[in-house]
């Protein structure tokens, strides 16, 4: 296995932990700019103080809505036929000359 790939499953395990270092600056971020935060969860989860519990269900909800809207649509939409791999490349080579 080259470096690359072990340096991808290393990130990978440590995905919750940048998740929640990312959070944690965002949130510090957002208090120095005059916003106050309530947390919601062991992991760093917050929210912004001055939106209440419904206007965040309110728009969870449409979202939710939103999801399920384009769910349906691509469940009904066909499959489309794979691309051929030469069509698929952005530029073509130069044919060979002969010498």
């Amino acid at each position: 296995m080259g470096n690359g790939a072990r340096s991808n499953e290393e990130l990978f395990r440590h995905t919750k932990l940048i998740g929640a270092a990312y959070r944690a600056d965002l949130a510090r971020e957002l208090q120095l700019l005059g916003y106050e935060i309530r947390l919601t969860d062991k992991e760093g989860g917050f929210e912004l103080a001055h939106i209440n519990r419904a206007q965040i269900e309110a728009f969870s909800q449409r979202s939710r809505m939103i999801e399920d809207a384009l769910s349906n649509r691509m469940a009904r939409r066909a499959p489309r036929p794979p691309r051929s791999r030469e069509r698929s490349l952005p530029w073509r080579p130069a044919p060979r000359r002969s010498a």
